[in-house]
């Protein structure tokens, strides 16, 4: 009996070991989409460019709002639902550099998209060793 308790107490305490790594993990995923808010910005001002908070859409934009966002309290949904937002992030950066001739900025938004999409290689191993 003695020997099932500690078996159980230590299962319990490697799955919280694992929610604790996947949490920092995800926070580390926020850090690097925040820096790359931040170099963008910085890149829009150097460039003349004047920083609002509009969602655009065919020139026209509205002020962003929390009401856009959808909140999901199901694991599997939320890590699928960034999945989705990284890879349309990247469609959106590539459509970007076919425009943009700038060899500089281009590589800028290279290196974002790399990123990206180790974003979405570490979201589905997330999902894959999830812990239920």
């Amino acid at each position: 009996m003695h020997h099932a308790v500690i078996q159980n107490l230590t299962l319990k305490i490697n799955l919280i070991i694992t929610m604790l790594i996947n949490l920092i993990m995800q926070k580390a995923v926020l850090v690097k989409n925040m820096i790359h808010l931040q170099k963008l910005g910085e890149l829009i001002v150097l460039l003349g460019g004047r920083l609002d908070f509009k969602a655009r859409k065919h020139g026209c934009g509205k002020n962003w709002s929390p009401n856009y966002v959808k909140v999901l309290y199901n694991y599997d949904e939320i890590i699928n639902a960034n999945i989705e937002g990284e890879h349309t992030t990247i469609r959106q950066y590539e459509e970007h550099i076919k425009c943009i001739k700038d060899c500089y900025i281009t590589d800028i938004l290279k290196r974002i998209v790399k990123d990206e999409k180790y974003h979405i290689r570490f979201l589905k191993d997330l999902l894959k060793h999830k812990c239920n």
